[in-house]
């Protein structure tokens, strides 16, 4: 039986460091409502949840309640998270990779399958990926998988193959 190891990768601390889509996200939702005092009221509750002053699940989700105190519909919440996530990798949405990912990808790589399951875009995902030059290190990439329930097939396809370890920020 073959070990597998899920990595989460939505950019929130998981496989990638930096706000940069979660701030892409805030600057959509300004537009899409016309606010644009709304990204600094954003920017805030990200401040505050960085500090630990504020609880929120992820940055993601402080942007999405601030923006649902105030108003904005779940569509144009859901409009602006997509229009967000086709930035991923650029510089309208930087991250950059943690320190030796590929050296660790490839030593974990040895001893277990690699999957990677986001709720991303494969394009952006796939070109940070190609960028940080770990591409090759998954065994197999799923995209928009909608999660959290759309992990439930991808970690029963591998436990089906052995012992699983889910890699992310979120239970």
């Amino acid at each position: 039986m073959t070990p597998t190891i899920v990595f989460d990768f939505d950019f929130d601390g998981t496989l990638a460091l930096g706000d940069g889509p979660i701030a892409a996200f805030a600057r959509a939702i300004a537009e899409r409502t016309g606010d644009q005092a709304f990204t600094a009221r954003a920017e805030a509750a990200l401040a505050a949840f960085a500090t630990g002053e504020a609880e929120y699940r992820d940055g993601y989700d402080a942007v999405t309640r601030v923006a649902r105190a105030e108003g904005v519909s779940p569509e144009v919440i859901g409009a602006a998270y997509d229009a967000s996530r086709a930035l991923l990798g650029s510089p309208d949405a930087a991250v950059t990779a943690p320190d030796e990912l590929a050296a660790f990808l490839a030593r974990v790589g040895t001893h277990a399958r690699l999957l990677l399951a986001t709720n991303a875009p494969g394009d952006g995902v796939t070109a940070v990926l190609e960028e940080w030059g770990v591409a090759e290190a998954f065994d197999t990439l799923h995209f928009a998988v909608g999660k959290p329930d759309g992990l439930v097939p991808v970690v029963q396809d591998a436990l089906a193959r052995g012992p699983v370890l889910a890699v992310g920020d979120i239970v």
